[in-house]
């Protein structure tokens, strides 16, 4: 299948050539099977929308969850670190990576003091997907990641903001004040605060193809208690079970994100001003050091 335009276009002096940028690669007959067993990454969208990577930067990616992100955005950067509290998570990561490209891992809490053992600064762009609502101190973490990217690196967060009771999260933010004084404290010099939503069309596509065929597998995955980490989730306890059904799973995603490339952009975005209400909202976050 073809795949999307680059998602972004940087100013560069008359005949220059263009800076490459990251997009979505098109995927070959073995990543069928060597690709990580994924969902269908919804939440790759967000990195695609609005988070313009050019090809030379290093990059960290908080959470990476089964792989599949790291496994198509290493070989297009020139540096990608993935940190994770779940070591066992990140010792198959290392495995079912090799030869992506120069990739670092680091285990650690990001809501710890200091940053994780081995990991060193210097980052052009951090993010994490899906992440953030699992962090013991929002506070602690922002100023790790601030401190881990240059001086002007840009931090994107995106993440469910539920109350206690509606979702699984550990933290929750009424209002964008909350979230701004966090960032300021963290020593962010400038930050955009917004809401995001499905386009209409993404929308009924992903809740047609996705979650209704998946609704009786998502009932599966529900437990009494609520993992904070990946290797906790229903999806990296039963992975050797679906490992059998991955080519499968993977011609039915490729087919949806042919599907969904033409109704790009997914996400309609809704600014958050001082004071917004933040909750039972997803929310994004666009940070600058």
């Amino acid at each position: 299948m073809s795949a999307p335009p680059p998602i972004c276009v940087l100013p560069a002096p008359t005949a220059a050539p263009p800076v490459p940028c990251v997009r979505r690669l098109r995927p070959r007959w073995r990543d069928r099977h060597a690709a990580p067993l994924r969902d269908f990454p919804i939440r790759d969208e967000v990195l695609l929308q609005f988070l313009p990577l050019p090809s030379s930067s290093a990059v960290l990616e908080l959470g990476p969850g089964c792989g599949y992100t790291a496994y198509w955005l290493a070989p297009q950067v020139r540096r990608l670190a993935l940190v994770d509290i779940a070591a066992a998570a990140l010792g198959e990561l290392r495995q079912a990576l090799l030869g992506r490209g120069r990739i670092e891992y680091a285990v650690g809490d990001i809501s710890q003091p200091g940053s994780p053992a081995g990991l060193r600064g210097g980052f052009d762009a951090a993010f994490g997907l899906d992440v953030f609502e699992y962090v013991a101190d929002p506070g602690v973490a922002l100023r790790n990641l601030c401190g881990l990217l240059r001086s002007g690196g840009e931090l994107l967060l995106s993440f469910p903001n539920f109350p206690p009771g509606e979702g699984d999260g550990a933290i929750r933010f009424a209002t964008s004040d909350e979230l701004a004084d966090l960032l300021r404290q963290a020593g962010f010099s400038r930050w955009r605060i917004s809401t995001i939503r499905l386009r209409l069309g993404p929308r009924a596509l992903y809740a047609a193809a996705h979650e209704w065929p998946l609704f009786l597998l998502r009932q599966l995955r529900r437990s009494a208690g609520k993992p904070r980490s990946y290797d906790g989730t229903w999806a990296f306890q039963a992975r050797r079970h679906m490992a059998r059904l991955r080519p499968v799973l993977h011609l039915y995603w490729m087919a949806l994100d042919r599907l969904l490339a033409p109704l790009a952009p997914v996400f309609a975005v809704h600014p958050a001003p001082a004071g917004a209400a933040l909750l039972r909202r997803q929310v994004l976050v666009e940070a600058w050091k």
